[in-house]
């Protein structure tokens, strides 16, 4: 049985181990959905489990943040590379050249590895941008 509510693609899956599904914004449901994807991706050969891990992290901002690819697709000033980038050089970098694209309250640092995971997802999110608009242009659309 799925954990995502049905309501459209980018809805917000529900706690999965929560009676009250944690359906306000919450840090306890993120950690707890964030444990159950890493634990479905730990059986990965070592090789894949990081091309894994990026996908389940773009997944995770689709879903569980609520981004969509109309929303990714506003974004043509280089903001979801330059996020990517915030994430890459880390906090104290990004504050004293100030290439975070949004509100700080979006800016949410972790430890470094998850942050570079993070930063492969939103380069994803903006070369899937790329493909959607250079797509739009071939169509003349």
């Amino acid at each position: 049985m799925s954990n995502e509510k049905q309501a459209g693609p980018y809805s917000r899956p529900e706690c999965p181990k929560s009676k009250c599904g944690h359906k306000k914004y919450c840090r306890e449901r993120d950690a707890c959905i964030e444990k159950e994807w890493a634990d479905s991706i730990r059986s990965l050969p070592p090789t894949m489990l990081v091309l894994r891990e990026i996908e389940v992290e773009r997944a995770r901002q689709k879903n569980a943040e609520g981004f969509s690819l109309t929303q990714d697709d506003l974004y043509v000033e280089g903001q979801l590379a330059n996020a990517a980038a915030s994430y890459v050089l880390g906090d104290e970098w990004v504050r004293r050249i100030r290439i975070w694209p949004w509100d700080w309250t979006w800016c949410k640092p972790k430890d470094r590895r998850r942050d570079l995971v993070r930063a492969a997802a939103l380069l994803v999110a903006e070369i899937e941008r790329l493909d959607r608009a250079e797509q739009r242009k071939k169509s003349g659309a």
